[in-house]
């Protein structure tokens, strides 16, 4: 499943980062988003367009359509 605002307020596992550029998949790694993390989703704008995720206690702000990029699974 790819993150989306559905997951708001839940706890999910990065499963796989699927982005072809290097530069954004560098930042990415660089906050500690890579395969096998747990990512907290905090919550999203009215807009949808901001997902706000909780990454080793730190709070981050990514864009609704580069998440699309992100495969999660729900954790228990």
């Amino acid at each position: 499943m790819i993150l989306t605002s559905k997951f708001k307020g839940k706890t999910v596992l990065i499963k796989q980062i699927n982005f072809k550029d290097p530069y954004i998949s560098h930042k990415l790694e660089n906050i500690g988003l890579t395969p096998g993390v747990i990512v907290n989703v905090l919550d999203y704008n009215r807009s949808k367009k901001l997902l706000h995720l909780d990454i080793y206690n730190v709070e981050y702000v990514l864009r609704t359509k580069d998440c699309k990029y992100i495969d999660v699974e729900e954790t228990k």
